[in-house]
């Protein structure tokens, strides 16, 4: 989807999510184009940010939306925003976004649903980086067991999504829901608007 940013909302979470769906939607933005930084497993930072979330049930929410639709969101926020307790904390460009992740599982079907997802059909813009497979095959560990010391066949992966980051963003999301798959912290690189 090309350009991407990222826009900091300051106030209740709720209020921020409805407001930037109805923004979005009549933006004519496409369902589902805009991800926010919790549902990607992004955390607040400071203790502020933390502490205002505790006690008052404020945030500061990120919201990463293509540019197109980025102006949108900004402009309706300065207008009706703080009628519904939303002020925009900050505008940043999304530089690039990346995650780690590996998985290790005995079971081919799982390999397959891995290789298809994270591999084979990688979306446009995002790449894979320090790809790194295994399989092992054991014959002599066949047969079933009450303790079967180690598994007949054993498929490792590791590697680095990184690119477009709405790509990496719908990759990361979709590994997250893969068996045997471990995402590690999703990094975002953004610079000033």
């Amino acid at each position: 989807m090309g350009a991407w940013q990222q826009l900091v909302i300051e106030g209740p979470s709720h209020e921020a999510r409805g407001f930037a769906a109805g923004v979005l939607a009549e933006a004519g933005a496409p369902e589902g184009c805009a991800y926010w930084g919790e549902d990607l497993g992004l955390e607040h930072h400071t203790l502020r940010q933390r502490l205002a979330t505790m006690l008052r049930g404020e945030s500061h929410d990120e919201l990463f939306v293509p540019e197109q639709f980025a102006d949108a969101v900004v402009d309706a926020l300065r207008r009706g925003g703080a009628a519904v307790g939303l002020v925009l904390a900050a505008r940043r460009r999304v530089r690039s976004a990346r995650f780690a992740f590996h998985a290790d599982t005995p079971s081919r079907d799982a390999r397959d649903r891995i290789r298809g997802t994270l591999v084979e059909s990688l979306p446009t813009g995002a790449g894979l980086d320090d790809l790194a497979e295994e399989e092992v095959e054991d014959p002599g560990a066949r047969g079933v067991e009450l303790y079967t010391p180690a598994p007949e066949y054993r498929y490792r992966i590791r590697g680095t999504v990184s690119g477009d980051p709405g790509a990496v963003f719908a990759t990361y999301r979709a590994a997250r829901d893969i068996d045997f798959v471990h995402v590690d912290a999703l990094h975002v690189e953004t610079i000033p608007y």
